[in-house]
């Protein structure tokens, strides 16, 4: 049997978009809470100004990384494992510890794929969500990206077989 492809990269439509949207407004609500100080109508002075500005740039700078991460996330399939890239943490997961992956639901969304692991563990895979929103709830794109993830589960999974 031939070597499957390479892996794929799933990720919900209009997730890096929905995030890129949030971080630019919370960045310009968090901006423009900086105009008094930059037009001058402030007490602070000398030091304290300094370090207000420090303050200033560590937390623009925090923001900047959060919404990075959020615009990044993804899940990926390879032949080695699922590599899920969730907004605090990225997880390398080898096709034996994965028993199915499924659409679930968390305490946010209305759906969710969830990764069940062989120890009974489960991993939220937050790249792929149902979309709900003000006027529509759509799970679609979620649950078909989760029915091709289970299809390279066992693709994989049975390419591990036939090499051992």
């Amino acid at each position: 049997m031939s070597s499957p492809s390479a892996g794929i990269v799933y990720r919900t439509r209009g997730l890096v978009r929905n995030n890129t949207v949030l971080g630019c407004i919370v960045m310009a609500i968090y901006l423009g809470s900086c105009i008094p100080i930059l037009a001058g109508n402030t007490p602070l002075e000398g030091l304290e100004l300094w370090a207000f500005w420090g303050v200033v740039v560590a937390l623009g700078i925090g923001w900047f990384v959060l919404f990075l991460r959020l615009a990044t996330l993804r899940a990926r399939t390879t032949p080695g494992g699922l590599e899920i890239r969730n907004p605090l943490r990225t997880y390398r997961v080898p096709w034996s510890r994965v028993e199915s992956i499924d659409l679930g639901s968390d305490r946010r969304h209305s759906s969710i794929a969830i990764a069940t692991l062989t120890g009974g563990g489960t991993i939220s895979i937050s790249a792929v969500r149902g979309n709900k929103g003000w006027l529509i709830e759509d799970e679609s794109a979620a649950k078909e990206i989760v029915e091709e993830m289970e299809a390279d589960r066992k693709r994989f999974q049975s390419f591990e077989g036939d090499v051992a």
